[in-house]
């Protein structure tokens, strides 16, 4: 049997234990997503223990045999999550890897990782938790072909906008709100702001709570509706 070796550096997005310690890795990198076994990385104990941290920023060498399957071989971390004890950023770390792992796919994986590693120096860099993962979800949401049209009416592109509805596919105007609901002008440049705003700069301004959450809510019920999926995390918003 033939074994090559690859190397990565990235993100660990979703880690799951089974039998003696041992655990299945998803990781995201340049090259897009993969997935290896590693063994031992549940004791804290093991040179592996890293890989279980979520969002962990890791260098790691994988050894390939001959059927295509992965297998953890060495590696380090260059940087933990740091949660500073702000429930707002471990909220955010939570969900984004859940996103990542519940709606992206591996095609997709190359374009990912920008995005993820963008989110990850916007809350190293202190910008407002909140914000950041609403920016952040609205990407994602466009990278897998669900986004919302914010720069004017879904129907007709008129600028002058009222409505918003996910399901006719973003803002509507007065003549094409039909039930739509108003959200009011504020509300919208909110959410037209979590769609453009560059998470690979200083964030210029921080929204209110209640509108991050609310956009927060409001594309995960857009993506529940169109995937089928739920995020576990959600539940996590209740607590903020």
């Amino acid at each position: 049997m033939t074994e090559s070796s690859l190397k990565r550096r990235g993100y660990v997005v979703r880690y799951v234990p089974y039998r003696d310690s041992a655990a299945m890795v998803r990781f995201l990198s340049e090259e897009g997503f993969c997935s290896f076994s590693v063994r031992g990385a549940s004791k804290p104990t093991s040179k592996a223990h890293f890989l279980s941290f979520v969002l962990s920023e890791d260098e790691i060498v994988l050894s390939s045999a001959s059927g295509g399957r992965l297998s953890y071989k060495e590696g380090r971390p260059l940087l933990l999550p740091d949660l500073r004890d702000d429930l707002a950023r471990g909220v955010a770390f939570s969900m984004a890897a859940e996103m990542l792992s519940a709606f992206v796919r591996d095609a997709e994986g190359k374009e990912a990782y920008p995005l993820l590693s963008s989110f990850m120096e916007a809350l190293r860099r202190g910008d407002d938790a909140l914000t950041v993962l609403a920016s952040f979800l609205a990407k994602t949401t466009e990278l897998i072909g669900y986004g919302i049209n914010v720069d004017g009416c879904a129907v007709c592109g008129r600028t002058e906008v009222e409505g918003l509805s996910f399901k006719d596919g973003g803002f509507l105007c007065r003549e094409h709100d039909l039930f739509a609901p108003h959200p009011g002008s504020a509300f919208l440049r909110a959410v037209r702001y979590v769609n453009k705003v560059d998470l690979s700069k200083k964030l210029p301004l921080a929204l209110p709570p209640v509108d991050s959450k609310k956009i927060i809510r409001d594309y995960l019920g857009h993506l529940e509706t169109f995937t089928g999926t739920k995020l576990k995390t959600t539940s996590l918003l209740m607590a903020l």
